[in-house]
């Protein structure tokens, strides 16, 4: 199904196009490689999270937790 979105795919791809971006740094201002850094702040992040959250649903069964 290609209208379908994997999340966690695509924070990978995306954090590794930041991580070439910081690696051929030519032309980048300060301004845009602080902000490329925050961003790869936030993606690892939300990586870890959504890592957590596939731990929890594993150990839980995808049950709801009774909230």
């Amino acid at each position: 199904m290609s209208g379908i979105i994997d999340g966690r795919r695509w924070l990978e791809n995306r954090l590794a196009h930041l991580q070439a971006q910081l690696q051929d740094d030519a032309g980048l201002s300060d301004d845009n490689r602080k902000a490329i850094e925050t961003e790869i702040a936030e993606l690892k992040a939300e990586l870890a999270s959504s890592r957590r959250r596939f731990r929890r649903f594993i150990f839980w069964g995808g049950r709801p937790t009774g909230m």
